[in-house]
Protein backbone atom coordinates (compact mmCIF):
# COMPACT_ATOMS: atom_id res chain seq x y z
CA UNK A 1 0.00 0.00 0.00
CA UNK A 2 2.82 2.63 0.86
CA UNK A 3 4.60 1.45 -2.55
CA UNK A 4 0.88 2.82 -4.35
CA UNK A 5 1.23 6.12 -2.40
CA UNK A 6 4.98 6.72 -3.55
CA UNK A 7 4.00 5.83 -7.39
CA UNK A 8 0.89 8.13 -7.31
CA UNK A 9 3.27 10.96 -5.52
CA UNK A 10 5.47 10.18 -8.16
CA UNK A 11 2.91 10.38 -11.00
CA UNK A 12 1.34 13.50 -9.90
CA UNK A 13 4.79 15.64 -9.27
CA UNK A 14 5.37 14.67 -13.29
CA UNK A 15 2.50 16.10 -14.20
CA UNK A 16 3.21 19.59 -11.91
CA UNK A 17 6.69 19.54 -13.22
CA UNK A 18 5.05 19.13 -17.09
CA UNK A 19 2.32 21.93 -16.20
CA UNK A 20 5.42 24.35 -14.74
CA UNK A 21 7.09 23.75 -17.64
CA UNK A 22 4.71 24.94 -19.87
CA UNK A 23 3.55 28.06 -18.66
CA UNK A 24 6.84 28.88 -18.61
CA UNK A 25 7.74 28.08 -21.10
CA UNK A 26 4.63 30.27 -22.88
CA UNK A 27 5.61 32.74 -20.23
CA UNK A 28 8.63 33.28 -22.13
CA UNK A 29 7.33 33.03 -25.57
CA UNK A 30 5.14 35.78 -24.77
CA UNK A 31 7.32 38.41 -22.75
CA UNK A 32 10.46 37.56 -24.70
CA UNK A 33 9.77 36.87 -28.16
CA UNK A 34 7.02 39.86 -29.99
CA UNK A 35 5.60 39.79 -33.10
CA UNK A 36 7.48 40.81 -36.06
CA UNK A 37 6.65 44.28 -37.28
CA UNK A 38 4.03 44.16 -40.40
CA UNK A 39 6.03 43.71 -43.85
CA UNK A 40 5.32 46.88 -46.19
CA UNK A 41 4.33 45.56 -49.93
CA UNK A 42 4.81 48.01 -52.41
CA UNK A 43 4.97 47.18 -55.74
CA UNK A 44 3.98 50.31 -56.98
CA UNK A 45 1.75 50.32 -60.09
CA UNK A 46 3.17 47.73 -62.42
CA UNK A 47 0.25 45.83 -63.63
CA UNK A 48 0.22 42.11 -63.45
CA UNK A 49 0.14 41.28 -67.33
CA UNK A 50 2.08 37.62 -68.08
CA UNK A 51 4.14 38.30 -70.75
CA UNK A 52 4.76 41.66 -70.66
CA UNK A 53 7.58 42.10 -68.43
CA UNK A 54 10.86 43.79 -69.28
CA UNK A 55 12.52 40.09 -69.11
CA UNK A 56 10.39 38.10 -71.27
CA UNK A 57 12.63 35.79 -73.36
CA UNK A 58 10.81 36.19 -76.76
CA UNK A 59 10.69 39.30 -78.59
CA UNK A 60 7.73 39.78 -81.09
CA UNK A 61 4.74 41.91 -81.82
CA UNK A 62 2.52 42.80 -79.12
CA UNK A 63 -0.48 43.10 -81.38
CA UNK A 64 -0.10 40.02 -83.05
CA UNK A 65 1.49 37.58 -80.65
CA UNK A 66 2.60 34.28 -82.12
CA UNK A 67 -0.05 31.10 -82.14
CA UNK A 68 0.44 28.39 -79.63
CA UNK A 69 2.47 25.28 -81.04
CA UNK A 70 1.59 21.54 -79.25
CA UNK A 71 4.19 18.83 -80.23
CA UNK A 72 2.11 15.96 -81.97
CA UNK A 73 3.97 13.30 -79.64
CA UNK A 74 2.53 14.78 -76.55
CA UNK A 75 -0.79 14.03 -78.12
CA UNK A 76 -0.55 10.85 -78.89
CA UNK A 77 -1.09 8.96 -75.59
Amino acid sequence: MEENKKDKLKGWILVGAAIVFMVGYFLYTYVFLKDAPPENWNFGTTPFVPGSSNQAVENYDKKQPPMQTVKIDTLKK
